[in-house]
């Protein structure tokens, strides 16, 4: 990267605008390793109604999803580009899982200066973004090594290309098991959705849930699920169910998420066995696994200060298998919490 690309980039502010969780999470890592300020905005509509409170720009570019609900990033743009000087002018980088000349047109025509593919990769968003971008004020005239060096970390989960994965999140093993556990924790009913979905010949959503699933299992590395879900997608576009590429892609997803689900468990294994945990923790751990344990049996609302106080109270890591019950309380889904937690705690108990 050079240096004077990365000088002007620093202390940008960016208004990313995408709906789904996991694009959030891996972009906004991104431009913050590349020593940006960012804002999310969760549709068009939220993104439009920022610019428009804020007439002096506060913002200096827009990263904006195509395919979301109540305002797509097209409309939004749009809408953007009538608003009042000097807001109206500002940079808007389309963000879109279809490379083909078409869709770029489209994003061109709609008042988008560029488009940045999906799956997102660090080099790409810097040449974009740096190409758009002035240079920054009050902002040092290079960077710290460690800034520009991407973490070297290995991994390894079958049927999915973890570099790649990593790579899209500068290193960051954490972040990245993260995005796992919330990848598994957002798609465990999808099948069964997108079956009610074809009953009701809901091609539109199915389309746009292919489409998310697409996009997430792309920056994963999850690339055979990448593939079957553009496939779902494009039957779904032109309001077709095809049997073939539902059998296709509810195989690569259940190869995924076990494939994920083991490397999780492995993960919280490895992470009590090097001693996170303190030894004086241990009995109160199982205490408290305990009454959580009796509260998700009871579906009893006090499971959730239970939890609180276990991330409050004892030292342990913020593991990815434990990261899972916490997504299942959270979603008050109380029976896949106990299986969950059944399984971290028979780990606790074996160490």
């Amino acid at each position: 990267m050079a240096e004077d690309k990365l000088t002007a980039i620093q202390g940008a502010r960016i208004l990313l605008v995408d709906d789904n969780e996991i694009n959030q999470l891996v972009i906004k890592r991104l431009l913050t390793y590349l020593g940006m300020k960012v804002t999310i905005a969760e549709n068009g509509a939220v993104a439009v109604h920022h610019l428009a409170e804020y007439p002096k720009q506060i913002f200096d570019l827009v990263l904006m999803d195509i395919q979301m609900p109540i305002m797509d990033g097209r409309e939004a743009t749009r809408e953007i580009r009538n608003l009042a000087d000097p807001v109206r002018d500002i940079p808007i980088i389309a963000i879109s899982g279809n490379d083909s000349v078409a869709e770029n047109d489209a994003n061109l025509a709609a008042g988008m200066n560029a488009q940045i593919t999906k799956p997102i990769e660090l080099h790409e968003v810097f040449e974009v973004l740096a190409q758009f971008l002035k240079k920054q004020p009050n902002v040092p005239s290079s960077l710290d090594q460690k800034q520009i060096t991407l973490t070297s970390v290995k991994i390894d989960i079958p049927g999915i290309d973890t570099d790649a994965g990593l790579t899209r999140v500068a290193g960051n093993k954490d972040l990245y098991e993260e995005l796992l556990a919330t990848f598994i924790a957002s798609n465990r009913n999808i099948t069964e959705e997108l079956y009610q979905n074809f009953q009701k010949e809901a091609f539109n959503q199915n389309e746009f849930l292919a489409h998310a699933i697409k996009g997430t299992s792309g920056s994963l590395g999850a690339m055979g699920l990448h593939k079957a879900a553009h496939l779902l997608e494009e039957s779904c576009r032109i309001k077709q169910f095809d049997r073939q590429a539902m059998k296709i892609f509810e195989q690569e997803l259940k190869q995924t998420v076990e494939a994920i689900e083991a490397y999780l468990m492995h993960c919280s294994t490895q992470e009590l066995e090097l001693g996170f945990l303190k030894n004086d923790d241990r009995q109160q751990l199982a205490d408290q696994l305990k009454l959580l344990q009796n509260q998700l049996q009871d579906f009893d609302a006090d499971a959730l200060t239970t939890l609180n106080e276990i991330h409050a109270k004892l030292d342990i890591p913020e593991s990815s298998q434990f990261h899972l019950v916490e997504c299942a309380i959270n979603d008050l889904d109380f029976d896949l919490a106990l299986t969950k937690l059944n399984q971290y705690t028979k780990l606790v108990s074996n160490l």
